[in-house]
């Protein structure tokens, strides 16, 4: 039962393992990143369907062999003569493991797949679509009713028109597909309600990877030698802790900015002491 459990795991977790990665970058393809999925559940419908033919020709010969070097006999587990609450699993033992674990694995794997990359979730991806990589492989009228049912959603005023502006100017003058969303930010200034979409974006946690490096980088910044430092302090050190390679690009910048600051700060320290 293990061994079967086993490769049943490692099989779908070696097509899996792209996802979880993409999903825990910093800058992650939300688009990407469901076009994939919808790929993979497809394959994963198909598998369902021929579970017969997968589970006898992909997962049982491997089972087999390493059971055979681990000198394992594979049985089926001691079964009652009369079943009341559900109905005896007969046949063989390849029959056996392929009713009893592989399909409802592979049942629970497309459901929690669809649940959280179904149609019903599509309007919170929508919202990617005001990024200029996805514009231009998106024609105006798929965008104007992607960009409707965007505002549905948020109910953000006149987001229609200004997306629509926006996206007539990215196809005369495109920023860089290379610019992530926090980049984006910068050049929605004449475009309040796209400026406040992309922000709404921002907040989107697809996981819990971003709460997670959060408390990483707490732990690592409040040591017991600052625990006595303000809120506002701390959280600006952990934001440079986060935000580290913006802040070793932009270093120059950042040190006469907060020379300036501390320049401006009307501190009335008493330098020259009288007796």
């Amino acid at each position: 039962m293990f061994l079967i459990c086993l490769k049943i795991i490692a099989k779908y977790s070696a097509m899996l393992e792209p996802v979880t990665q993409l999903l825990q970058a910093v800058d992650m393809d939300m688009f990407g990143v469901r076009n994939h999925i919808d790929l993979l559940l497809k394959a994963f419908r198909a598998h369902r369907e021929g579970a017969e033919r997968v589970f006898s020709e992909d997962i049982m010969p491997e089972v087999k062999t390493l059971a055979d070097k681990l000198g394992v006999d594979l049985t089926v587990p001691r079964r009652c003569a009369r079943q009341i609450h559900r109905s005896n699993v007969g046949g063989t033992i390849e029959e056996y493991y392929r009713r009893t674990t592989y399909i409802p694995y592979m049942d629970s794997l497309i459901q929690s797949l669809e649940i959280r990359f179904g149609d019903s979730n599509k309007p919170y991806f929508n919202i990617f679509k005001l990024h200029p990589k996805e514009m231009q492989q998106t024609e105006r009228g798929e965008f104007k009713h992607i960009v409707l049912s965007v505002k549905e959603m948020y109910g953000i005023d006149n987001l229609v028109e200004e997306s629509l502006a926006w996206y007539d100017l990215q196809r005369h003058m495109p920023l860089s597909s290379s610019l992530g969303m926090i980049e984006l930010v910068k050049h929605t200034n004449m475009f309040p309600a796209v400026r406040k979409a992309i922000l709404i974006a921002l907040t989107l946690p697809a996981t819990s990877c971003e709460v997670e490096r959060s408390f990483s980088t707490l732990r690592r910044v409040k040591t017991w030698l600052r625990t006595s430092m303000s809120d506002q302090r701390l959280s600006g050190i952990c934001m440079l802790s986060v935000h580290r390679d913006k802040i070793k690009q932009q270093k120059n910048v950042l040190i006469n900015k907060i020379i300036d600051k501390f320049g401006r700060d009307p501190r009335r320290l008493q330098f020259l002491f009288q007796e």
